[in-house]
């Protein structure tokens, strides 16, 4: 009798925690899509040995509006790149992390993980659970791709420097061009969780890095993804975690997204 109270209650305390994760990760847009960010304009990428084509590239034209083009990026130039981590300032939103690459002509381009081929409102849990959003990315220039969180949203951007060589740089970008291009062929799927989840691109700099990833809860909320980098020594640690964070925090007040030097101004 008693194990089949214990049993029971176990079940029961199961059934309660999935009902809360549901209510917390379909909160919408979990997966950091936009009206924007539509299938079709998804990154289409080809690798060329050290070039890369991206069919797709999002920036901005001279009335701030969101336009695709294509581009040829060559990743001999590639010389850092930065987390950034995205705190929505809609509380029914979900944090974001994205990657920026700084090239050595002072231009720079982001990049960020989503689900493909779903809107805000047709995203659950349940389908991401059994693979029914396909994996995809957007590449764009930062202003289309960052400055749309910052100015036009609202939300609250950190801009981190990864402490690696350009070396580093250029591999971690070549395996996520790579990846991008493989995907039309391949059944990567979007996950809530892991590899392919909204912490997808700390786990693809911790495998160009050759880390082993961390397993804790942490890994699994995108709102601990900037702390997790800063506990793995990925960006800068010689203040408490809160100094940094704050000085990383971009002010939109002081940058122009009309200005031809907005990611340099972003550094400032």
């Amino acid at each position: 009798m008693y194990s089949r109270v214990a049993n029971l209650a176990a079940v029961t305390l199961v059934m309660v925690g999935l009902v809360f994760s549901a209510w917390v990760f379909t909160k919408t847009p979990a997966h950091g899509r936009t009206d924007l960010e539509r299938p079709e304009s998804e990154a289409i990428v080809e690798v060329f040995d050290n070039f890369v084509a991206v069919e797709n590239f999002h920036h901005l034209d001279d009335q701030f509006n969101q336009v695709l083009s294509n581009e040829v990026l060559d990743l001999n130039q590639v010389k850092s790149v930065d987390l950034v981590h995205i705190e929505p300032s809609d509380e029914d939103e979900r944090h974001q992390l994205a990657l920026s690459f700084g090239f050595k002509d002072d231009s720079f381009l982001a990049v960020k993980l989503i689900a493909s081929g779903s809107s805000d409102a047709d995203y659950s849990l349940a389908k991401a659970l059994i693979g029914g959003h396909k994996l995809s990315f957007i590449i764009g220039s930062e202003a289309a791709v960052i400055g749309r969180h910052s100015h036009k949203k609202g939300d609250k951007v950190y801009l981190y420097k990864v402490y690696e060589n350009e070396l580093f740089a250029r591999d971690l970008l070549h395996a996520l061009t790579t990846e991008v291009a493989s995907l039309p062929n391949s059944l990567s799927n979007f996950s809530p969780f892991g590899r392919n989840g909204r912490n997808g691109l700390l786990h693809r700099v911790l495998e160009t890095k050759q880390t082993d990833k961390p397993i804790s809860v942490k890994s699994l909320m995108p709102s601990y993804g900037s702390q997790m980098a800063y506990d793995l020594h990925l960006i800068d640690t010689t203040k408490p975690f809160s100094e940094i964070q704050r000085r990383s925090l971009v002010d939109p007040s002081a940058i122009s997204l009309a200005s031809q030097s907005y990611s340099l101004d972003l550094r400032q």
